[in-house]
């Protein structure tokens, strides 16, 4: 039997056209489905920015707009002015061991007493002010002396000079001020302080002494008025409300404080008796006088009353003598009528018998 093989060649040549065929469809396939993605993504990506685009677009600027949604304030540009009020205290009083006094006057003294003061700078706040500067103010009184005063502003401000003692005065938080002279009474010192620390809020300054004798000042209680007193410098919209106080209200409050620690500031210690030795000797003397005036008064009356009752006693007796006087001329008159009528009764009776 005889064979007739089929060559190599053509067959190989047929597979491969047959494969170049079928990678090249598959190359355009894989280039459409590409395309149509790209297609796709890119019509999505354009959707999504239209719509952002749509979403974040601003409304148009108008009038109406400026008007409704942007305050007054922010169009017209305010004017301020520079404006200077004297914050009184609104409590001052210092500690000396662990008992807190609250008197007409306030000690300090180097390691034995230290000073509290308060103040309220709120207000400035309220009206839209700035602090610029700031000075505090007290005015020596009762006791002069020397020495360096520094002032902290304290960490907190829960005291009261009703309830302050040792432990509940707050504590030093910064150095804000210093002063080192001789204090001599009725002289008004001043205290600048540094104005970083200083805010329009409650503010409580500690005041302690060194190098030098102690002194004492004026507390918001004293008689003179002159209390201590922060004097700010500040700026405030030149329409904004003045910071006003009421004298006559405060002066009302320190009264009634006053006498409510009267007790208090009796209780002195020894050391501050020694002190007072002089003013209470001439207390002393002047109560002894005014005790003899009224011993004179009260003798000079006794007699002025025992004259005026012997008076009223001879008084007495003579209406008494002069009453039984009447008496006895009345009852004699009365007894020689009587005895006249009987007499004549007599007469009458004989004028009869007779007839």
């Amino acid at each position: 039997m005889k064979f007739h093989p089929t060559p190599t060649s053509p067959r190989l040549l047929y597979f491969m056209l047959i494969s170049f065929m079928i990678i090249i469809s598959c190359t355009k396939d894989n280039e459409m489905f590409e395309s149509t993605v790209l297609a796709e993504s890119s019509t999505t990506d354009e959707e999504q920015t239209t719509e952002t685009t749509a979403e974040e677009k601003p409304d148009p600027i108008t009038e109406e707009n400026v008007l409704e949604d942007e305050p007054i304030d922010a169009i017209v540009e305010k004017i301020y002015e520079t404006r200077t009020t004297i914050f009184p205290a609104i409590h001052d009083a210092h500690v000396q061991g662990d008992t807190g006094f609250n008197q007409t006057i306030v000690r300090i003294q180097e390691g034995f007493r230290t000073s509290y003061l308060m103040f309220d700078l709120s207000p400035i706040d309220s009206i839209g002010g700035t602090v610029n500067t700031t000075n505090l103010e007290f005015t020596i009184d009762s006791d002069d002396g020397n020495g360096t005063i520094s002032v902290f502003k304290a960490i907190s401000n829960d005291w009261s000079e009703e309830k302050l003692t040792a432990k509940t005065a707050p504590e030093t938080e910064v150095l804000v001020g210093e002063l080192a002279t001789r204090y001599q009474v009725g002289q008004t010192q001043e205290v600048a302080l540094d104005t970083a620390f200083v805010r329009n809020e409650v503010l409580t300054l500690i005041l302690t002494h060194e190098q030098g004798n102690d002194l004492a000042f004026a507390s918001k209680e004293n008689p003179n008025g002159k209390g201590p007193a922060l004097v700010v410098t500040y700026n405030a919209p030149q329409d904004a409300e003045a910071i006003v106080f009421d004298d006559e209200v405060e002066l009302e409050l320190q009264a009634d404080i006053a006498t409510d620690d009267t007790k208090t500031s009796t209780e002195d210690t020894p050391e501050e008796n020694t002190v007072n030795e002089e003013s209470t000797d001439t207390e002393e003397e002047t109560t002894v006088e005014e005790a003899t005036e009224e011993n004179a008064t009260e003798e000079e009356t006794t007699k002025v009353d025992a004259a005026e009752e012997e008076t009223a006693e001879e008084t007495e007796e003579e209406s008494t003598v002069e009453e039984a006087t009447t008496e006895e001329a009345t009852t004699e008159e009365a007894t020689a009528e009587e005895a006249t009528a009987e007499e004549a009764t007599a007469e009458e009776a004989t004028a009869e018998e007779a007839t």
